[in-house]
């Protein structure tokens, strides 16, 4: 303490043994040791002057952080020895569709050794601002036209922290989708997608759904047999909820039944970005998913990706009555379009 702060050392020596002696010995010791202290003091300039030159470096070094960071060595839970080669790749921005399989690739990534980003909710970002719909009432967080963030911010915070793999589950919107991530997204047909809303609504006590809770038995049953499910179901979730996520704010902001063939437009627009756009329902085919992985550079078996993962940990209680997927597929027209286009459309947009 007396080579940094000789002061202080006096004034405390001469408060606790107010002794001319203990004084002088304090004083002669910092004199003494003049030299040592300077040479501290130098060590932490020089040692400053260094770490600001190396951020400066990371800094202006996005791709070589990328890659550096994404050579991993991890374990599967079954003990097998996974090694993750994906050296060229970016990072993979992954439009988390709720209820499609999103849940399922996330613990797939991070079985694969991917740098999720921290803190997050479901591997979507939830820091400066939030990839997740959780804790936003997205048509009226829409409405106001929030944006969430930038490119280049995106860009500059995954780049300092390496991360890996993230996904965003809410609409898209400026800053979302940027060229240098890897973009991917995975679509289901969009009325089993509801009947998986619907149960995962039960299985999980219902706390989801901000419509009042549990909802009596008739309530449920008319949802069923005949696909009246507004009382069930948030209504911004049964009306084309894939178009309203990527056409943006304004059409996750549109009232209930008011989307147009406008939106299907935008929809599509932006539906051809994707580097990657893969059908849940195909990955049941060893070809598809062995495809899905070699993309990702993932090395996983079988065994440790969607069978042993969320979609087989939620019991299948519900199921809609043909009368019910009647109804709910003429309220969701827009989407059971945008779907079918994109499975016609798969040698262009889609995973091959």
């Amino acid at each position: 303490l007396a080579f940094a702060v000789p002061g202080p050392c006096v004034l405390v020596l001469q408060l606790l043994l107010p002794c001319r002696w203990c004084s002088h010995k304090c004083t002669l010791g910092v004199r003494q040791n003049l030299h040592f202290r300077k040479m501290v003091q130098s060590l932490v300039f020089a040692f400053a002057l260094i770490s600001g030159a190396f951020g400066a470096f990371r800094s202006h070094n996005t791709e070589k952080v990328f890659l550096e960071e994404r050579e991993i060595l991890d374990y599967v839970p079954n003990g097998k020895q996974l090694v993750v080669k994906r050296a060229n790749r970016k990072p993979v921005m992954f439009t988390h569709i709720h209820k499609s399989g999103g849940t399922s690739l996330c613990k797939m990534a991070q079985m694969a050794g991917e740098k999720i980003p921290k803190p997050n909710k479901n591997c979507n970002y939830v820091g400066k601002w939030t990839d997740s719909f959780l804790g936003i009432k997205m048509p009226d967080y829409a409405k106001e036209h929030h944006h969430f963030t930038s490119c280049n911010e995106r860009k500059k915070i995954w780049r300092w922290h390496g991360w890996t793999f993230a996904g965003i589950e809410r609409y898209i919107d400026e800053g979302d989708f940027c060229n240098d991530f890897l973009n991917v997204i995975m679509l289901r047909h969009p009325t089993s997608r509801l009947e998986s809303y619907l149960n995962y609504g039960a299985e999980k006590g219902w706390r989801h759904y901000e419509i009042g809770g549990e909802p009596d038995r008739k309530t449920l049953q008319k949802c069923l047999d005949h696909g009246e499910c507004e009382n069930v179901m948030h209504q911004h979730q049964i009306d084309n909820y894939i178009t309203r996520t990527l056409a943006g704010p304004e059409a996750s902001a549109t009232e209930y039944r008011n989307l147009t063939t406008s939106h299907l437009q935008l929809a599509k627009a932006q539906l051809q970005k994707y580097d990657h756009v893969v059908f849940l329902e195909e990955l049941s085919k060893e070809n598809k998913l062995n495809e899905l992985l070699d993309t990702l550079g993932w090395e996983l078996t079988e065994g440790d990706i969607l069978h042993g993962s969320h979609r087989n940990n939620v019991e299948k209680k519900y199921s809609f009555s043909t009368e019910a997927q009647r109804r709910l597929s003429k309220i969701n027209d827009l989407d059971i379009k945008l779907y079918n286009w994109a499975k016609s459309m798969k040698n262009k947009v889609a995973l091959t």
